[in-house]
C-alpha cells in the first residue's frame, strides 16, 4: 500500500442522505467514506453484499480532496405514494412534493490505497480507460458522475511533525489539531465511517473541510505526502 491510484469525480449534483432526516432530506457537504467506497465497487463491479467485506477501513485507505467549493440548493421532487399503487403496482394516484437538499456542481479529487494489489490493478485498468462496471452516481442513482484519470502516485508517511503542517484533503478530526486562519469557512460533519452488509453504521467519527476548497493548515501527528502532486493526504 505505498501508492495511490488518484481521480477526480464530478457531476451536476449530488446528495448524501444524512440518516435523521426523513420527510425533507438534508445532504452531507461531502461524501462520507461508505459512500466513496460504494463509488469505487461500483466501478469495479462488487455487489453491494461484498464490499461491505472486502473494503473495510483496514483494507482500503480512502482520502478525498474538494475541488470546487461546496454549494447547496434545495430543488422539490415529486415522488410517488406507494400507498396509493393500483392493484397491480402499475398506476400511482397520489404524489408527494418533497423538498430536497442538493450539492450543486460538486467535484473531487479521491486517493485510494488497496492492500489487495489485484484489486488495485483492476481498479487502475479500469479509470485509464475510463470504463466502469456500473455507472457510477453521487449519493443518488439518478445523480451520475463522470471521472478522469490522474495517475499512480508513489505515497511517503510523515511522521513526527511538531510544527504547522498543511493538508489537502477532508480530515478526521482526532487526526488534526486546526489552526484557524480569518480567511476559511470550515465544515465539521459526524459521518459513518463504515457500513456494514445489513446497511448498518458501525461506527461514526467526525471530519472538517473547508468550504471552499482551501487546505487545512494545523499540527499532525504524522500524515502522508505525495510528492509529485505536491498533496499531503490524511486518509478517511
Amino acid at each position: 500500500m505505498d501508492f495511490a491510484l488518484v481521480f477526480d469525480l464530478w457531476g451536476d449534483y449530488a446528495h448524501y442522505r444524512k440518516v435523521y432526516t426523513t420527510t425533507s432530506p438534508i445532504t452531507y457537504p461531502f461524501p462520507p467514506r461508505p459512500t466513496l467506497v460504494g463509488i469505487v465497487a461500483a466501478i469495479i463491479g462488487l455487489e453491494q453484499t461484498d464490499y461491505p467485506i472486502k473494503f473495510v477501513p483496514s483494507k482500503l485507505d480512502v482520502a478525498l480532496q474538494l475541488m470546487a467549493p461546496v454549494k447547496t440548493t434545495k430543488i422539490t421532487t415529486k415522488l410517488v405514494n406507494p400507498k396509493s399503487a393500483t392493484p397491480m403496482m402499475n398506476r400511482f394516484t397520489d404524489h408527494m412534493l418533497i423538498p430536497f437538499e442538493f450539492v450543486k456542481d460538486p467535484k473531487y479529487r479521491i486517493f485510494l490505497r488497496f492492500s489487495d494489489q489485484t484489486v488495485a490493478k483492476i481498479m487502475e485498468d479500469l479509470l485509464k480507460d475510463h470504463q466502469s462496471f456500473y455507472n457510477p452516481a453521487l449519493g443518488l442513482s439518478e445523480l451520475l458522475a463522470d471521472f478522469q484519470w490522474i495517475g499512480k502516485y508513489t505515497t511517503k508517511k510523515i511522521e513526527g511533525k511538531k510544527e504547522l503542517s498543511t493538508i489537502n484533503t477532508v480530515s478526521p478530526t482526532q487526526d488534526i489539531m486546526i489552526r484557524p486562519r480569518p480567511q476559511d469557512h470550515y465544515l465539521i460533519e459526524r459521518v459513518p465511517r463504515h457500513l456494514s452488509v445489513e446497511r448498518v453504521a458501525t461506527d461514526y467519527y467526525d471530519v472538517i473541510g473547508e468550504i471552499n476548497g482551501q487546505p487545512l493548515e494545523g499540527e499532525c501527528p504524522s500524515y502522508w505526502r505525495i510528492e509529485d502532486l505536491d498533496t499531503n493526504l490524511l486518509f478517511l
